[in-house]
Order: C-alpha cells, then structure tokens, then sequence
C-alpha cells in the first residue's frame, strides 16, 4: 500500500511540475523574439527589403512584389503586373497610393482603415516584439493543428481594441 501511495504522489508531483512550466504568452514572445536574433539585434535593422514574384498560369502572368521598411515606422509596398505598378505606402503619419488597378493614376490619400492596417504592419521587429510597448495584451490560447503540425496560437489585442491572432510551429526541438 505504501509503495502505491508513493506512486501516485510522484505522478501528482510530476503532473504539477509539467502542469507548472506550462507556456505563457510572454516566454513565447520572448522565444520569437530569440528566434530573430534577440532584442538588440532586432534594433539594429534600420531597414527591411523583401522581393517576391506571383507566377499564375505557367508563367502568363508575373506579379513582382517589392516591399520596403524603415524605421521608424514606414512600408512602402509595390506591386506590378503588365506594365502597371500600385504603390502603397505610409510614412509614420499618413498614407497614400496608386492604384493604375482601380483606374487611379494619380496619388491620393489612403482610406483611414487602409492606413491603421499599413501602421500595424509597419514594424521592421513584428507584431509580437513591438505588443508590449505599443500597449498590446497578448493571451496564449493553447496548441492547434495547422496540416498535421501543433502550432502554439497567441491572441494579440492592440491598444485600439483590434485584435489579431498569431500562430506559431514548434520545431522538432520543441522551441519555435
């Protein structure tokens, strides 16, 4: 009977320890933040260049991506296909476009909405490193599958009251 007490009080013991060092939301943000080079060298990116391509029907149609970040706070994004290119872009205060897409050739002012969505996506350090000090709340809702992969799943609510959902893999060494 003692040897079975003994029992159940190391499995309690081991439950509540793993129960214990369940993950939070700050240890995995801190994990992403790891997984880009730490803090420090987040900071000393001044800008951010990303390049892409869209091939669509075998090659008939091409659409190059180019989007570009500075600090602090400013994306410009260009977008062209056939000949014509839209252009995006929000510099800290305002945002405007073109869009040859629309049948605008001419600069004009980007829609309040369009410009809160180009600020939030801004950052050079991502949603998760800047959540802190733009007053963000993030809460870890648990494990999912995303196509047979357990993904930790992160709910940021921003200061505004918007909130996003981020999602991210372990690897096989159980860290992001």
């Amino acid at each position: 009977m003692q040897m079975l007490q003994r029992a159940a009080l190391g499995l309690a013991l081991l439950l509540a320890g793993s129960a214990a060092h369940a993950l939070t939301a700050a240890e995995l943000v801190d994990r992403n933040v790891e997984a880009k080079g730490g803090a420090a060298a987040l900071q000393s990116v001044r800008s951010l260049r990303r390049e892409g391509k869209l091939i669509v029907n075998g090659g008939q149609y091409v659409m190059n991506l180019v989007e570009t970040k500075q600090r602090p706070g400013s994306v410009r994004t260009e977008v062209s296909l056939q000949g014509l290119s839209q252009v995006q872009a929000y510099d800290g205060k305002e945002g405007w476009r073109i869009d040859p897409f629309g049948g605008r050739k001419d600069p004009e002012r980007m829609p309040a909405d369009d410009v809160r969505e180009y600020a939030e996506d801004a950052s050079i350090d991502g949603m998760l490193a800047d959540a802190r000090a733009a007053g963000s709340s993030i809460e870890y809702l648990g494990t999912e599958d995303i196509d047979g992969t357990q993904a930790h799943k992160l709910k940021v609510v921003r200061k505004d009251g918007g909130v996003q959902y981020v999602r991210s893999e372990e690897s096989r060494e159980g860290k992001e």
